[in-house]
């Protein structure tokens, strides 16, 4: 009987150690497409210049659509648990959006601009949609491959 018992709790951790790898494979998956939705609308809600190309006081080179470009998945985040959207700026990105906080914000001598909020709380629908439905995908597909 205590052997019985030993090979179903094995067969029982094997499972479950199959479920954590199927299920980190479904959330990754689920993630990527969530975020390029995220993406999609909240570049979607970004504003354009209607500047012709420039240059900045530091020499940077402003291109119409830049913040538009900058808007993406963050990486290069130490021990990051979610996927994270917004502006990326800094020396490693060519369409730096640097400024967006001077439009989202505001400056001593110009208004605030805001576009970020309300854009990414257009998207949440369609990525909620999204995650959810990866969801029961993951789990059906999990629930396939063990039904073998």
């Amino acid at each position: 009987m205590a052997k019985t018992l030993d090979f179903q709790i094995k067969a029982i951790n094997n499972t479950l150690g199959k479920l954590s790898k199927e299920m980190k494979k479904a959330k990754r998956d689920t993630e990527l497409a969530a975020g390029r939705a995220m993406t999609k609308a909240i570049r979607a809600g970004t504003p354009k210049s209607n500047l012709k190309d420039r240059k900045t006081k530091e020499g940077r080179v402003l291109k119409s659509g830049d913040l538009k470009r900058s808007i993406g998945r963050i990486t290069k985040l130490r021990r990051a648990i979610y996927t994270y959207i917004g502006v990326r700026s800094g020396s490693g990105n060519r369409n730096s959006g640097y400024y967006a906080k001077y439009l989202e914000y505001g400056k001593p001598k110009q208004a605030p601009k805001p576009f970020f909020k309300k854009a990414a709380a257009s998207g949440v629908p369609i990525v909620r949609s999204i995650l959810i439905n990866g969801a029961k995908v993951g789990l059906k597909k999990y629930k396939i491959q063990n039904e073998k």
